[in-house]
């Protein structure tokens, strides 16, 4: 059964978790080597796997090997935390997303059973209201520019209330984080297809008002009501948000929040708070593996995956 419900005990509580994290965390791989992985071919790449848990995963030297070995580690990892009353908790802030994306196949006709679809059409009152309105909201007829925006929005909204509910300043900040520069990329996104004429500025005034109206932190969007505004806004934020680097950065902005928060979390020591941040480290860390596997496997330049910018620094 799925469950959303979690509880942050007393500090103290996580203190054997917190001990166990800093052990596990020299089993991660630096920023350093990804530096010599984006410039190795497959075998070379396994060969690096081989010194890090994936080992243990790792059946044969196929792509589909590889990625399933990146995904077991994680899972794994994630099963062993859950046994110490961690598994609510890591369903809401690591595996909600894969429950949204359900729900926006599911609206597009596509049959899928499992516990969680149980539960959204014989008993939808048991779920978070995010989950039932943004799939009746997905039921409109919404044109094809704006229909992404439900899923992400009510995402968010989800992260954001349930950080609220830890009571813990770290991940409130980090998700008030996430969100900005979530919906600063989608907007720099549709800002650019406005430029290419794949959307209009009409368009794009639409997703902002609505943004606006359904977002639980709209604060980034206050600062302008349409179009121009946003325009002048990137115009005033040279050397960051320039229309210049607009492709650079608005993909590397949810990767800069990231990387900050991993600067932050050296210095926690007791509480929920690092184990949250190994957590987010071991997702990251399977996400950008995966995406180089598939990279160095079927001979595209690693340099093109944004997330990996920084291997380049």
């Amino acid at each position: 059964m799925v469950n959303f419900s979690f509880k942050i005990e007393p500090k103290s509580f996580y203190d054997f978790l917190c001990g166990r994290v800093k052990v596990l965390e020299t089993n991660l791989i630096s920023e350093s080597l990804f530096k010599e992985l984006v410039r190795k071919d497959f075998k070379g790449f396994i060969e690096v796997l081989q010194n890090y848990p994936y080992k243990n995963f790792l059946t044969s030297d196929d792509f589909e090997s590889v990625r399933n070995a990146i995904d077991k580690r994680k899972e794994t990892e994630f099963e062993e935390f859950s046994k110490f009353g961690l598994e609510s908790f890591i369903n809401v802030f690591f595996k909600t997303q894969e429950y949204f994306l359900l729900l926006k196949k599911i609206s597009l006709g596509n049959v899928i059973e499992n516990d969680f679809t149980h539960l959204l059409f014989e008993s939808p009152q048991s779920l978070p209201t995010e989950f039932t309105e943004c799939f009746e909201e997905l039921k409109r007829d919404y044109p094809s520019y704006l229909k992404p925006l439900v899923v992400d929005v009510y995402y968010l909204n989800f992260l954001l209330r349930n950080a609220e509910q830890t009571k813990s300043e770290f991940l409130l900040n980090f998700y008030k984080s996430y969100t900005k520069n979530v919906i600063l990329s989608t907007l720099m996104r549709n800002y650019n297809f406005v430029k290419n004429n794949f959307i209009s500025e009409m368009n794009f005034n639409k997703i902002l008002a609505y943004i606006k109206e359904r977002l639980k932190y709209p604060e980034i969007v206050s600062k302008f009501k349409d179009f121009l505004e946003f325009e002048l806004f990137l115009n005033e934020s040279k050397g960051l948000y320039s229309e210049e680097y607009l492709v650079e950065s608005y993909e590397t902005l949810v990767l800069d929040t990231l990387r900050e928060t991993f600067s932050k979390g050296k210095y926690l020591n007791e509480g929920i708070e690092p184990i949250f941040v190994y957590l987010l480290k071991l997702s990251n860390e399977a996400s950008l593996l995966q995406k180089l596997a598939y990279a160095l496997y079927y001979g595209v330049d690693p340099k093109e995956i944004p997330e990996l910018e920084f291997a380049y620094e």
